[in-house]
């Protein structure tokens, strides 16, 4: 057990390969304080990791706030129904607006961490690679 531990904390330090969505993973999120700004520019997994739990906790943050729109937004409608069925479809259209890229974006940033703990090194940059196919197949249609 220990030596795996080790290994992902070598992983962690030592794979410096980057692809386009990891870079405009950290560039969107290179500008929060709590952020480890020069060890995140030189290890890009140790980026990956710090903005996923970055945004595990902007997600338990916004659902908070959503909690305190749903109870407004329900205590405006009143008891007729039609307007409380309104305000929970705004409620929920509110909700995917607000979650959605945060989730998207810790989704991304948590599959590369997971993918320099978890594969071997070769494994891990054929994924690196991948995605960068993927974004030119994009392009290209």
């Amino acid at each position: 057990m220990q030596d795996s531990k080790f290994k992902n904390i070598r992983a962690m330090y030592e794979y410096t390969e980057w692809n386009w969505e990891m870079r405009n993973l950290y560039c969107r999120y290179s500008l929060i304080e709590e952020l480890n700004q020069d060890l995140m520019k030189e290890c890009p997994v140790y980026a990956m990791y710090t903005i996923s739990e970055y945004l595990k906790r902007k997600r338990v943050e916004v659902e908070r706030q959503l909690k305190d729109i749903s109870i407004f937004i329900l205590g405006a409608a009143g008891k007729d129904p039609i307007k409380v069925s309104l305000a929970l479809k705004d409620i929920e259209k509110k909700s995917y607006e607000m979650l959605k890229p945060i989730i998207d974006d810790y989704v991304k940033a948590r599959q590369y961490f997971v993918a320099a703990m978890f594969k071997p090194r070769t494994e891990y940059v054929w994924f690196l690679e991948s995605k960068d196919r993927e974004k030119e197949e994009k392009k290209t249609k």
